[in-house]
């Protein structure tokens, strides 16, 4: 029934489960506790003031993004290294299989 309190204080229950959980609240001073508990912060909730925010002027007033131009190349030294490299694996992948050979060949 405990479970059925915030429906209550937010009169969301029909009539008939309206009636049996105040019957219940009747005998059950756990519940009554809890409900008062709940109304007590749903008054204190109630008298708390919300303050409206203008999202529009905050993001207005925030810096615009700056733009990276990158010039779209990539400078010479990089590409030389990048060409030594793929040349260094290339030539390695394809003497592996030779080397391997001869290595087993003398086992």
């Amino acid at each position: 029934m405990r479970e059925r309190l915030p429906d209550l204080l937010h009169d969301a229950l029909d009539a008939s489960d309206r009636a049996a959980l105040e019957a219940h609240l009747a005998g059950c001073a756990d519940c009554a506790a809890e409900l008062a508990v709940l109304r007590s912060a749903r008054h204190v909730m109630s008298a708390v003031r919300v303050p409206v925010l203008d999202t529009a002027s905050i993001v207005a007033a925030l810096p615009r993004p700056v733009a990276l131009h990158l010039s779209g190349t990539v400078p010479r030294r990089s590409r030389t290294i990048f060409r030594i490299a793929a040349a260094v694996s290339f030539i390695r992948q394809a003497v592996s299989p030779w080397l391997s050979r001869g290595r087993s060949s003398a086992t």
